[in-house]
C-alpha cells in the first residue's frame, strides 16, 4: 500500500462568521496527481491555504503522515497565484527562484542553491531570463519562475494554486510537461484548476468542489468534465 503524502480529516476554513469549506475529509496516496476543481466561489484556493495553513482552518491535517507542527518544509513545494514583491524591488527572476531555497536563519545562497536554481529554470524553459526583473515578466512566465522557485528543494508533494490562470498556450504545455516529469519520479502533485487543459492527461484523480463541499471524487477520465459542467 503506497505511503499517504496529504490527508484532511473534518477540514474546515472560515472567514469571519462565513464558512467557506465545509468539513472536507479525503486523502491523497504519494505519486498521485490531483485536480481540485470547481466554479469560482467554490473553496479550492481557501482549501489549499487551509491545508497549508495560509489562513486558519479547523479538523485535522497530515503531510507524510505528520501533523503541522512536525512537517518537513523542504519535503513541501507550493506555487501560489502569484507573488508579492515590493514596490521598487528590482528582483531578478533568479533571485526570486533562489529564494525558494532559503530557509530560518540561512540568508545567503550556495554555489550549489544557484546551480539547482539554474537547472530548474531550465526545465521550465525560463533560464534566458535569469537576470531580467521579475516583476516585468509575463503573467504565465511569472508562474512558471514559481514553479521554478518551488521545485529548488526538490519536494515530494507540490501544491499549486491555480498555476493555469492567464497563462498562454506555450507556459500551460510547459508545466504539462513538468507535472509528467514529476509524476515519472513519484512526486506527488496536487493542483487548483479552474480547467483541466493540457493537465487532464497527467491526472489520477479529480476533486470537484461546489459551495465548500465535495461534490465528486473520482479516478475516471471519463466523469471528469461531466462533474466540471454541473460544479
Amino acid at each position: 500500500m503506497p505511503d499517504v503524502a496529504l490527508k484532511v480529516q473534518e477540514l474546515s476554513v472560515r472567514y469571519g462568521n462565513h464558512e467557506v469549506v465545509h468539513g472536507l475529509t479525503f486523502a491523497f496516496p504519494a505519486g498521485q496527481i490531483v485536480a481540485i476543481t470547481g466554479t469560482n466561489g467554490s473553496g479550492k484556493s481557501s482549501l489549499i491555504k487551509g491545508i497549508l495553513g495560509i489562513v486558519n482552518a479547523s479538523g485535522e491535517r497530515e503531510i507524510h503522515a505528520l501533523p503541522p507542527h512536525k512537517w518537513e518544509w523542504n519535503r513541501i513545494g507550493y506555487v501560489p497565484q502569484r507573488i508579492a514583491i515590493q514596490p521598487g524591488v528590482q528582483s531578478t527572476v533568479l533571485e526570486v527562484v533562489s529564494s525558494g531555497a532559503l530557509s530560518k536563519g540561512k540568508l545567503f545562497y550556495s554555489r550549489k542553491v544557484k546551480q539547482t536554481s539554474l537547472e530548474k529554470l531550465k526545465e521550465v524553459g525560463m533560464d534566458h531570463r535569469l537576470h531580467s526583473p521579475f516583476n516585468q515578466l509575463s503573467g504565465g512566465q511569472q508562474q512558471r519562475v514559481l514553479i521554478a522557485r518551488a521545485l529548488v528543494k526538490n519536494p515530494d508533494l507540490l501544491i499549486m494554486d491555480e498555476p493555469l490562470s492567464g497563462i498562454d498556450t506555450q507556459s500551460a504545455q510547459t508545466l504539462a510537461n513538468m507535472v509528467s516529469l514529476l509524476k515519472n519520479q513519484g512526486k506527488t502533485v496536487v493542483m487548483v484548476l479552474h480547467e483541466l487543459g493540457p493537465l487532464e492527461v497527467h491526472l489520477d484523480r479529480v476533486i470537484t468542489l461546489q459551495q465548500g463541499e465535495i461534490l465528486a471524487d473520482s479516478t475516471n477520465p471519463a466523469e471528469w468534465k461531466l462533474e466540471a459542467h454541473h460544479a
